[in-house]
């Protein structure tokens, strides 16, 4: 494939990006109560707070000063909210399509960037509002295609490609903890590649001092947070750690593939599976994993980039604390990667032309059930249901779906049964306090996240249905049923003497 064909592949994979990400991006899904803390931080930014840390102490400040400039030109709503990892989802697909071509060839870059944008968890993660889905994979991506520019420019311009990389990797490290895992995985690939020599390279210093030049700022603040606003360590916490681990050692080799193949993000957004469909994607990476290893004398970043895949997923197991979806977010970057690797293996393993054709034709099946796979299972559910609070499991990890429900309508609900003061847990509160930023109803939104406090009287407390998470009261317990539907219960606390109310359609 030529450069100029592989440029058409990616102006079509930025196209079906932008389409993806941007249909509908107010409403699909349901804002999540992470999202929604977002939205209320970069709020207060503009109000003038200075915050230094993230909504963890492990994460950083970076993504709400981000977000506080496009919440002012935009507005307080969900698509101004969501936009930024959008644009940044984007722009991330045209530095993955530059690294792979840089570090393979122009067709197995053109191949892996029209996966990525038809893969499940692109366009689900593509579109939620939090640092770790807005700037992790851009920021990793930016990095791996500076290094892969090293070398081939000139002195200078590779010294600062070499900075700028590390750049990336230090703020990376500073937004969210978890991307330590990143220079943690390019550290084992360089050290394979370069064996000893890697402590003699001026790009690998370099690299380490744009990195330690981002983090300066992050120390600072780390060693300023008092142990009790970290919270206590538990006794048993080594214990637990290590239980955790090796439950995690078994739980993701099955997890992984699942989470690229998508029926499990599918259940996990939209609470339930329209049409469901083979595990095609598990055989085609695996068989791409087989292609690179057996091919890597001729493709000599083919082992390379197997240790970097590795150590990620390796380093990412220890480092996390369970099986959450959102923890496969930039491994599951390599698997259109190892897709891509089968399919060309495949073309240059026939001679006839007719074969090449087919092999063509194939592949644009593929990303078109991909890409109805999507319409069905996750827009067209989601339009039709709203979301529905279903319990799951990854792995052995229980899980449910509610936190990802349209509650803008139960806003509007609330809101015309004259509700000023609300009580629910983080997940429903935080969206509820996010929609009244620009009505500003609300005396109070309270997060309960037990829900197991009465709360004042005349209150309004909110549920999920079929007790998913935390049962409603009994309306003999000093509670009115309101209103109930599939997703939402609400409740209004009354006194002992005020008489029974019956719920509204």
């Amino acid at each position: 494939m030529t450069n100029r064909q592989s440029t058409g592949a990616l102006l079509l994979a930025l196209a079906v990006a932008t389409a993806t990400l941007f249909y509908k991006l107010d409403a699909i899904p349901g804002l999540h109560g992470d999202e929604a803390w977002a939205g209320l931080r970069a709020h207060a930014i503009l109000h003038g707070q200075r915050p230094t840390t993230g909504m963890n102490t492990y994460t950083g400040p970076l993504y709400g000063f981000l977000l506080a400039p496009v919440i002012w030109l935009l507005g307080a709503n969900v698509f101004a909210l969501r936009a930024l990892t959008v644009a940044a989802a984007i722009v991330t697909v045209g530095l993955y399509h530059r690294a792979t071509a840089r570090w393979f060839d122009p067709t197995i870059a053109a191949y892996a960037s029209l996966t990525l944008v038809t893969m499940p968890f692109f366009t689900a993660f593509g579109r939620l509002a939090g640092e770790n889905f807005a700037l992790n994979p851009l920021l990793a991506t930016a990095a791996l295609a500076m290094l892969a520019d090293v070398g081939r420019a000139g002195p200078r311009a590779s010294a600062s490609l070499a900075v700028g990389a590390g750049v990336c990797l230090g703020l990376g490290i500073w937004n969210h903890a978890i991307f330590v895992t990143v220079p943690v995985a390019l550290a084992a690939a360089a050290c394979y590649r370069l064996r000893t020599a890697v402590f003699r390279s001026a790009s690998v210093w370099l690299v380490c001092a744009g990195c330690a030049a981002m983090l300066v700022p992050s120390l600072v603040i780390q060693a300023g947070i008092s142990s009790s606003e970290r919270g206590p360590v538990p006794d048993a916490a080594v214990a637990g750690y290590l239980t955790g681990l090796m439950h995690r050692a078994v739980d993701w080799p099955l997890l992984l593939p699942k989470l690229a193949h998508g029926d499990l993000l599918f259940r996990r957004f939209a609470g339930e599976l329209a049409v469901p469909l083979p595990n095609v994607m598990a055989i085609l990476s695996g068989a791409g994993i087989v292609v690179l290893w057996v091919r890597r004398t001729e493709w000599p970043n083919a082992t390379p980039t197997l240790v970097l895949a590795g150590a990620l997923f390796i380093a990412t197991l220890l480092i996390v604390p369970g099986n959450g979806e959102r923890y496969f977010l930039l491994i599951l970057y390599f698997v259109p990667i190892f897709l891509a690797a089968a399919i060309v293996w495949l073309r240059a393993a026939v001679a006839s032309r007719r074969a090449g054709v087919a092999i063509q034709a194939a592949f644009v099946v593929f990303l078109t059930v991909q890409l109805a796979r999507i319409g069905v299972n996750y827009f067209g559910a989601q339009e039709r249901t709203h979301g529905l609070p279903v319990p799951l499991w990854l792995e052995r990890q229980p899980e449910t779906s509610a936190h990802f429900m349209r509650s803008d309508g139960l806003y509007r609900r609330l809101v015309s049964l004259g509700a000023t003061d609300v009580v629910g847990e983080f997940f429903i509160a935080q969206p509820l306090r996010f929609y009244d930023l620009a009505h500003g109803t609300f005396s109070s939104v309270t997060v309960d996240d037990k829900q197991d406090s009465a709360p004042p009287v005349g209150s309004y407390a909110v549920y999920y249905s079929a007790a998913t998470r935390h049962p409603a009261p009994r309306a003999a317990a000093g509670y009115d049923l309101v209103f109930e539907d599939s997703q939402f219960t609400v409740m209004r606390r009354v006194a002992t003497h005020e008489p029974h109310r019956e719920p509204a359609e």
